[in-house]
């Protein structure tokens, strides 16, 4: 289920508080694809054990919150930090 417009009008990124927005299919696809081949972890250096199926991703597009059981994570602890090239996966 996507998440409700209203939550996300208010929520944003704790640390840089930049606006966040609902990762695409496509998206998600390569995000998870950079999951299962164990090149992502959260911030915290703990494994990412479950495909993502709903992510909430900031604008400059460098990180990335999952939304657990219709629940956006917004632990810095569990920020997933992207680089510049992962589009290109």
């Amino acid at each position: 289920m996507p998440i409700a417009e209203e939550l996300l009008n208010i929520l944003c990124c704790p640390e840089s508080r930049q606006d966040l927005r609902p990762m695409t299919p496509d998206e998600l696809e390569k995000l998870n694809k950079l999951i299962h081949e164990t090149q992502l972890t959260y911030r915290d250096g703990s494994a990412i054990e479950t495909p993502l199926e709903e992510a909430l991703i900031t604008v400059d597009e460098s990180r990335v919150y999952a939304i657990r059981e219709n629940i956006p994570v917004m632990l810095i602890d569990k920020i997933i930090d992207l680089t510049d090239g992962w589009r290109s996966v």
